[in-house]
């Protein structure tokens, strides 16, 4: 829980954004660090009018800091996008 305080902390300024919610507000936050509800939270992201910007602030944190579903993409898929550039 502690990791996940941190990076909320950090989190993308669009979060909080009035005008234009992000899909992820008001869901459980913990569904994008299950791994069980990986999916869910992959297409809840894909509702998202912010998904593109929250997938390029994901790719700009250091990959052994950032957790989670953010963007649409999971770790993994974070993971193998870097290793092909």
């Amino acid at each position: 829980m502690g990791r996940q305080l941190n990076l909320y902390a950090r989190r993308p300024h669009f979060i909080d954004h009035a005008d234009q919610p992000p899909a992820c507000r008001g869901h459980d936050p913990d569904l994008w660090f299950r791994k069980s509800d990986k999916g869910k939270a992959k297409a809840i992201c894909g509702l998202c009018p912010h998904e593109q910007a929250c997938r390029a602030w994901a790719y700009a944190q250091p990959h052994h800091q950032l957790f989670g579903v953010w963007g649409g993409t999971t770790e993994s898929d974070r993971r193998k996008a870097r290793k092909t550039t």
